[in-house]
Order: structure tokens, then sequence, then C-alpha cells
């Protein structure tokens, strides 16, 4: 409950940073995999507090876990500044495909 409360949180901030309204069909599918991807690496880099933030995420639920203990509740996470991190967020390119 507590990530999916969380994604929820995440992917209405980035939606509406890009001026999209919760609708599977208008929201491009490459968007709401980096609002998971990207979320997940700017909720690190901000648990990190100007560290450096691994380049994975072992443990997603040890993360969310992290990111209460820190910020007290899901309404405090700060969703806006992990836009940034949504938006810089590259998807593996697609393979060619044999003809």
């Amino acid at each position: 409950m507590r990530c999916a409360g969380l994604h929820q949180a995440i992917k209405a901030e980035a939606l509406a940073d890009h001026d999209y309204a919760d609708d599977l069909t208008q929201v491009p599918h490459s968007l709401l995999v980096r609002i998971q991807y990207g979320g997940l690496l700017g909720l690190q880099r901000i648990l990190a507090e100007g560290g450096r933030a691994g380049a994975g995420i072992q443990d997603i639920d040890g993360l969310v876990e992290a990111a209460l203990a820190h910020f007290g509740s899901l309404s405090d996470i700060p969703c806006g500044a992990i836009c940034a991190d949504i938006n810089a967020c590259k998807l593996p390119g697609r393979r060619g495909r044999k003809r």
C-alpha cells in the first residue's frame, strides 16, 4: 500500500509537470516507465542528501520505508523535486527488428 501511494503521488506530480491528465489512453507508455524508474532514483537522490545516489535500486520497499522515516508521511515527500530526475531518466532504446 505504501508503494502504491507513493507511486500515485509521484505520478500525479509528474503528469501535471508534463501537462497530461491521468488517462492511460493519452499518456505515452515511456513516460509512465520514466515516472516509475526516475521517481525511485529521484527519491534515492533526495534521501542521499547531496551524497551520490547509487545507479540502481536494490530494495524498493526499503527505499520507501526510509523515505517515510525521513519525511514522516507520503504527503510530506517532495514529489515536485523528483520531477527533474524523471525528466533526466533515459530509457534504453529499442533494438533493431529483424525483417
